[in-house]
């Protein structure tokens, strides 16, 4: 999911059918995406969760993880200036 100052935007990576057990858990098993990895930046931020629905697609429970190579999430900073130079494209007259 995204979030920041946009529009907030949600998706379905995978939709898994299980069971929930008596004592509120249930076990099951994704293959994860390679990307977009986890990050909080000043405009938007991406984050990953697992949500549980009932059999009519009813929100029960939702637990939010990491998605990076080494667990953390990284804080993207202020960019002061852009690194590129700025091009300016027009038309010259024959």
């Amino acid at each position: 999911m995204t979030r920041g100052r946009g529009t907030e935007e949600v998706g379905v990576v995978s939709a898994v059918p299980g069971r929930l057990e008596a004592d509120g858990t249930a076990e099951f098993s994704i293959q994860l995406p390679g990307t977009p990895w986890s990050f909080n930046g000043q405009l938007i931020s991406v984050s990953w969760a697992v949500e549980l629905v009932d059999d009519q697609g009813e929100p029960c429970g939702m637990e939010s993880f990491v998605l990076s190579p080494d667990g953390n999430v990284p804080s993207l900073g202020e960019v002061s200036a852009p690194k590129s130079k700025k091009k300016t494209f027009g038309f010259q007259s024959r």
